[in-house]
């Protein structure tokens, strides 16, 4: 037995077709128990998927293990360069596969959502801006360069495999935005040979429907897989108008959406060491927006069309592994209205990427023979460069702009047994000037370690920014834009406590996290004349506590698991007054049981006051919402089927996330499977 071997340790899964072997690396968490007698590893966290071998490669063992992974969803994904993040889906759950980035999150985390009524959905962490939280997609950032924001509810989670969230500060790994959260969307294909694919069906209340499909054909050497997705729906529900006397209850109007999701990947597998990786994901959104409850309708329609690609290719050497991306994402949005005729909005961004990750636990050796190793400590060196370049084209601006960033980072990981440290440092130039030079600092220590108890202490601390979006500075409808912004700066800190028991069937997990963030130059828009405009505020504050538990009980195929999670925030400007639509109290608990293909999950949300305006004189009404999932899956053999029944807002509650933009009321939606 050797216990807590190793933080992170270089996982290949052996696939063998005739004489042909091919090694590919997949992701695994630290193993708390390896017996290299009975081959088999108990890993330190639930993996989510089936038991499966795997190649273990270290200085002591090289062998095929097997691993002991029960079907649940891993708390943690230890990204072994990064922040800690936490899964919110992955590909198996079938109850996400029809629904968007914005359903996911609303279920699985606390985090504040912004939501427009059926309209477009942003993030908020931590009592930061839409525009200061990042989504990356398979490490390339989304956030639109007109608007600093990306759409959640455009994003559908069938053609995606993983979803997570990694919370505070890492703007030195991820560039501009990424002050508040970031959320990782990643895509690969299958490790097993030969062709599956699903098929799913839902239809739902006002008219919804849904389709959508996979295909994957996997060999050795060559991989291609192929995912699709269409929505329609009129969202033509009732809603209470609160702003009429009586609160009549009246129908949602122009409010027809439909949506299509195309993505196709390849994996290229040169030799065992070599791959390359592509992705084409074009997404096309046509919908109607409703009015608000204070307006006439006005007919407002709006089309998002995206094309992203991306060649993703590395290679592992001996001590080292060079990857390098290369980009192009084509954003185009057209709004139509009574009152705003053919706003056309185009933005193309090119994007080349190298960075290069050195083991120095092994040993590296430069061109001059110099050793670089670290004598058995197990750390991690990497370093690279990035460059981008942004052309709008919009009649909302002047003339063409762009926006040219060459960004150079490097950072240092140490995992020892009871302490692991990264740090990450960038520098970035955009448009000719240096951006503030920005870091990072993460530490874990264990307290704690044992098989069944372990107590850790975790600790960070950032300086990030964020640039201007290109709409604040140049938009000159009404003379909005404000050239003169200078770009957000934040100092995050946070302390937490992470406890885990282990006891046969049972594990359960707690965290508790305080943050606080001070924020220079945070972009806000401000009447002034009757107009709005955008200004830096000088100083805002936010302090908060995120809590998280979990327990699960796992025997045999009876598995069941509560998790709660609740978040406090306190953000301020600098005339103390909380910052607008950002509630100091969100919460989200949830119960999952499942037994002999059937499972059950209810989930309920709470969202305290938020306050629509800066001297806190209105607010939107705290609410709380249910949710169920109810559903069965089987597999016979190659073939699998599954049903389920979705009931949003289970209580029929009336709610507003954002003041008079109305939320739909008890949702039902039914979907059927099959899979080969």
């Amino acid at each position: 037995m050797l216990c807590g071997f190793l933080f992170f340790v270089p996982v290949f899964l052996l696939h063998a077709q005739k004489n042909n072997e091919i090694v590919v690396p997949i992701p695994v968490k630290m193993f708390s128990e390896i017996k290299p007698d009975t081959g088999i590893i108990i890993p330190d966290e639930p993996i989510h998927g089936a038991v499966i071998s795997v190649q273990l490669s270290s200085d002591q063992y090289l062998k095929t293990f097997e691993i002991i992974a029960p079907r649940t969803r891993p708390h943690d994904c230890k990204d072994r360069l990064t922040k800690p993040c936490y899964f919110v889906y992955t590909s198996n759950e079938a109850a996400y596969a029809q629904n968007s980035l914005a359903s996911v999150l609303e279920n699985e985390t606390a985090l504040t959502l912004k939501s427009y009524g059926i309209g477009s959905v942003t993030l908020s962490a931590r009592g930061t801006a839409s525009s200061q939280n990042t989504v990356v997609w398979n490490g390339i950032n989304l956030q639109n360069a007109m608007s600093g924001v990306v759409d959640l509810s455009t994003i559908s989670m069938n053609t995606v495999q993983r979803a997570t969230v990694s919370y505070g500060g890492s703007s030195a790994t991820n560039g501009s935005g990424a002050i508040g959260s970031v959320i990782s969307l990643e895509n690969d294909l299958p490790i097993e040979n030969g062709v599956t694919g699903k098929i799913n069906l839902g239809v739902g209340s006002f008219s919804d429907k849904r389709e959508s499909v996979q295909l994957n054909y996997v060999t050795p050497k060559f991989a291609t897989g192929f995912s699709a997705m269409y929505k329609s729906a009129e969202n033509n529900f009732l809603f209470r108008n609160t702003s009429e006397i009586g609160g009549p209850l009246q129908n949602l109007v122009n409010a027809e959406e439909n949506a299509l999701q195309i993505l196709h990947q390849t994996r290229i597998n040169f030799t065992p060491q070599q791959t390359l990786n592509t992705y084409i994901w074009y997404t096309h959104v046509d919908r109607q927006l409703p009015p608000t409850m204070v307006e006439n309708n006005t007919h407002q329609f709006q089309r998002d069309e995206n094309l992203r690609a991306l060649a993703d290719w590395s290679n592992k050497f001996k001590n080292n592994t060079l990857n390098i991306k290369a980009a192009y994402t084509d954003e185009f949005l057209t709004y139509n209205s009574d009152i705003v005729s053919d706003s056309r909005n185009r933005a193309t961004t090119t994007l080349i990427e190298l960075k290069d990750v050195i083991d120095l636990k092994t040993g590296y050796h430069v061109g001059t023979g110099r050793d670089l190793s670290l004598h058995g400590i197990p750390s991690l060196l990497n370093f690279g460069a990035n460059f981008s370049n942004t052309a709008i084209h919009s009649n909302n601006y002047q003339d063409v702009k762009q926006r040219t960033r060459v960004a150079a980072f490097a950072g240092y990981t140490l995992n020892l047994n009871i302490l692991n440290i990264t740090t990450q440092i960038r520098e970035e130039l955009t448009d000719g000037k240096f951006t503030p030079f920005i870091y990072s600092l993460d530490a874990k220590y264990n307290l704690i370690q044992s098989k069944k108890n372990n107590l850790r202490l975790l600790g960070a601390y950032s300086h990030n920014y964020n640039v201007p979006p290109l709409n604040e500075l140049y938009w000159h409808d009404q003379n909005y834009g404000n050239p003169n912004l200078l770009p957000e700066e934040s100092w995050n800190s946070e302390l937490g406590l992470e406890y885990q028991y282990k006891r046969e069937a049972f594990s359960f997990l707690a965290r508790s996290t305080a943050f606080y963030i001070k924020m220079r130059n945070r972009i806000q828009a401000q009447s002034q004349n009757g107009q709005f405009h955008p200004v830096n505020i000088p100083e805002v504050n936010s302090k908060g506590v995120e809590s998280f538990a979990a327990l699960n009980y796992l025997n045999n195929n009876f598995l069941a698991r509560i998790e709660i999670s609740h978040t406090y925030t306190h953000a301020v400007n600098n005339d103390n007054h909380l910052l607008i639509y950002i509630p100091e109290h969100a919460a989200n608990a949830s119960f999952y049981i499942r037994t002999n293909g059937y499972f059950f999950r209810y989930t309920q949300i709470f969202s305290g006051r938020r306050y629509m305006t800066t001297d806190e004189s209105y607010w939107t009404n705290p609410y709380t919402i249910g949710n169920i999932v109810l559903g069965f899956d089987k597999k016979l053999k190659k073939y699998s089927f599954n049903t389920q029944i979705h009931i949003k807002n289970v209580f029929d509650v009336d709610y507003q996330v954002i003041s008079y933009y109305p939320m739909p009321k008890r949702t039902l939606q039914f979907q059927v499977g099959f899979g080969f």
